[in-house]
């Protein structure tokens, strides 16, 4: 029984002392853009959705759901139109939600949370002069 258990941690060790120095790698690889993004969003979030590259991860949803079911329009082509030209789709996005202090209420428990959406913009100025529905925040 003793020899079965050296044995496994053992290998277990010396898994773990191989993939060391490639997680190590990923990790200092993935240093940047989506790093900075994700230090905007607050430490007591309930949770966070994090997009690298929004037109390639719509595009491979296309492929996915190509042979489950028949979609009448493609998701990576719900970014085609003019409201998105200010938008960077290989950008990092970032859905999260929070729990905004108050009392919650009995017929709607969801009044309290607030959903935030970070998106990448081309050019802020350009976005806030050609879309009616965008303003300066309050």
């Amino acid at each position: 029984m003793k020899k079965h258990t050296l044995t496994t941690a053992l290998i277990l060790s010396l898994v773990v002392m191989l993939f060391l120095p490639a997680a190590a790698w990923a990790a200092k690889k993935s240093k940047g853009a989506p790093e900075a993004l994700m230090r905007l969003i607050p430490k007591d979030a309930l949770f966070c959705v994090r997009v690298n590259n929004l037109q390639a991860t719509l595009e491979a949803l296309d492929k996915f759901a190509e042979g489950l079911l028949p979609l009448p329009r493609k998701l990576a082509g719900f970014l085609e139109g003019d409201e998105w030209k200010n938008v960077e789709k290989e950008g990092s996005f970032a859905l999260f939600g929070l729990v905004l202090p108050g009392e919650a209420q009995q017929n709607n428990p969801l009044a309290n949370v607030f959903v935030g959406f970070f998106v990448p913009v081309t050019d802020y100025e350009k976005l806030l002069s050609e879309s009616p529905d965008i303003s300066q925040p309050d």
